[in-house]
């Protein structure tokens, strides 16, 4: 008797597996594992028109491992759910409630919990579920019952390739004369691309120094740290243009505790001064704002 066409699947998709409202379909153990041992992405999907949990309606299969030749994965799929040598739960497979993310191997939206095992003849895939139990949505060709109406297929499309990382943009030339281009200090991008721009404000906190560089063109204000005042690690525009506006050099700082020192510990800013303030505008202010008993 001739096998029944296979179910539409859709594009990058090999049917072989089906019943129920799928119709009924079996390409059997050896044609199985030829597909997915020439699929690129090695994903297998169910779909389940029966099942009531969302979850369930669209399950994938993601093989990480190759299939051993004593192994019968088909089997297991369809009525024999197990994690016996070489069906380890993520180890040998993972589960994925969507295409994209079985894709990515994402591991924050792969599956979590996993049952196996049922000597009645449960197949594909137990009581598994994206953070607990998903219970009765598992296939069965052993009448042992389960899901009615369930298809499997196998991808054939090629895995999407990686998205390139560009290449870092370097800093354009300095905008100004090179006599005041800084050699070894920190100049964000944002004061090369907007023209130059005084110092906003500076700190040093428990050893850490940071700066802070006005870019109102940029959005804010550039900040930057370093633990010797020569390496800077550039930390983005945190201050909104607003703030830039209204006040240029205002701190709260944090206060600096310490666990093994009772000495006297100076606490330091350097600040710009205020918006209209000639005397401070364009000048480097240094304050020293207190010392403080080591507790």
């Amino acid at each position: 008797m001739a096998m029944a066409p296979p179910p539409p699947v859709g594009d990058g998709w090999v049917a072989v597996l089906s019943k129920g409202s799928y119709g009924e379909y079996d390409v059997g153990a050896a044609s199985f594992a030829h597909s997915l041992a020439t699929s690129p992405s090695k994903i297998v999907r169910r779909d389940c028109a029966s099942c009531d949990a969302n979850d369930a309606k669209e399950m994938f299969y993601k093989r990480l491992t190759p299939v051993g030749a004593g192994f019968d994965l088909f089997g297991c799929i369809k009525s024999n759910w197990t994690d016996a040598p070489g069906n380890a739960f993520n180890v040998d497979f993972e589960l994925y409630s969507s295409l994209g993310d079985a894709l990515a191997g994402d591991a924050a939206k792969r599956w979590t919990s996993c049952d196996f095992d049922d000597p009645s003849g449960v197949g594909f895939a137990r009581d598994c579920g994206p953070r607990g139990s998903m219970p009765n949505q598992w296939n069965s060709w052993s009448g042992r019952g389960g899901q009615a109406d369930v298809l499997f297929a196998v991808s054939t499309a090629a895995k999407p390739a990686p998205v390139p990382t560009p290449a870092p943009t370097p800093d354009p030339p300095y905008p100004g004369p090179a006599w005041v281009a800084p050699k070894i200090h920190h100049s964000p991008a944002c004061l090369h691309q907007h023209g130059w721009h005084d110092m906003a404000g500076a700190m040093s906190i428990g050893g850490v120094h940071h700066a802070f560089q006005g870019c109102p063109n940029a959005g804010g204000w550039s900040h930057a740290r370093s633990a010797d005042l020569v390496h800077w690690a550039d930390q983005g525009i945190h201050v909104a243009a607003v703030q830039v506006r209204r006040l240029l050099a205002t701190y709260s700082l944090a206060r600096y505790r310490s666990s093994t020192s009772s000495r006297l510990t100076p606490l330091l800013v350097v600040c710009g001064g205020r918006a209209g303030d000639v005397r401070g505008h364009g000048q480097q202010q240094l304050a020293v704002l207190g010392l403080r008993h080591g507790g």
